[in-house]
Order: structure tokens, then C-alpha cells, then sequence
């Protein structure tokens, strides 16, 4: 963030305004910000951001098998659903096994 925060001639608190879509920040100093970012290939790190605000908006599904036809269905149907209300899917299939869902759980 100093990088882009320098290059767009900016304080890091400014760049911090710009990616959380904080406080008004004119048109023009947001343009900036965004070039700087695109120029130095800088993308916000979504895990530590999620660490940061305590929320990950991630959903894990453990299914016992995911070659059954519905189990697939239902899979696209529920990532579908949770991805235009802003969250990820992690999935795990647990092959019937249930030391794998405790290793699916314990991440």
C-alpha cells in the first residue's frame, strides 16, 4: 500500500479510504489511486482483509460424495446462491471417510 500511496502522491490511509469504498474521496484522487494500483500489478490481499474485519464470507460444504448427480446439482445451486450474496464456497469431499471431514473441518 506505501507504494501505490507514493506513486499516486497519497497517504496510505487514503489508498486504505479508496479499497474499503470509505469516507468520500473526490473522482479524480480515487482515479489516481486505481492507476497506481493497476500500474503496480497491486491487488488487495482478500485473506488478510478478512482476518482483519473477523468475517471471511466463506461457506465450507462437506459432502459425503460429489459424484451423485443431485449432490452435484445441489452444489452448483448452492454456489450460485451464496456468490451473488458475496460469499466463496469451499468444498470438501469426504469419500465416505470420516477422518477426511475431520481434516476438512480442521483448516
Amino acid at each position: 500500500m506505501r507504494e501505490v500511496a507514493q506513486e499516486a502522491n497519497v497517504s496510505t490511509a487514503t489508498v486504505s479510504q479508496v479499497l474499503n469504498n470509505r469516507r468520500y474521496i473526490s473522482q479524480e484522487t480515487r482515479d489516481k489511486v486505481q492507476a497506481a494500483m493497476k500500474k503496480l500489478e497491486y491487488y488487495p490481499n482478500n485473506l488478510a482483509r478478512a482476518v482483519d474485519k473477523k468475517r471471511t464470507h466463506t461457506v465450507d460444504l462437506i459432502f459425503r460424495q460429489m459424484c451423485i448427480p443431485f449432490h452435484a446439482e445441489l452444489i452448483q445451486d448452492i454456489e450460485y446462491l451464496l456468490s451473488n450474496q458475496g460469499y466463496k464456497v469451499l468444498l470438501c469431499n469426504r469419500l465416505n471417510n470420516p477422518e477426511k471431514e475431520i481434516a476438512c473441518t480442521s483448516n
